[in-house]
């Protein structure tokens, strides 16, 4: 039974990527994102981006007693404009 649920979910994601993410990787905006992440986010670092504080209060929601706190991730207002 695990063999038979293992291959149909590795078929599944095989058709996935391959109706998905091919597409997804033609789209001008990602494949602007992907060359902006390569060339500067890439050599950035974390303790640079988190002296951003207009990027981290990008990256920073709040609702009532819970914090979502993605100013952690490595991305620059740049990036976070072609979003």
């Amino acid at each position: 039974m695990f063999l038979l649920f293992n291959q149909i979910f590795s078929f599944t994601f095989i058709i996935f990527n391959l109706l998905f993410m091919s597409t997804y990787d033609s789209f001008e905006s990602v494949k602007a994102l992907k060359a902006h992440y390569d060339t500067t986010v890439k050599q950035s670092n974390l303790k640079d981006l988190l002296n951003d504080n207009d990027r981290n209060t990008a990256l920073t929601l709040q609702f009532g007693d819970v914090v979502l706190d993605a100013s952690h991730v490595r991305i620059d207002s740049a990036a976070i404009g072609m979003l």
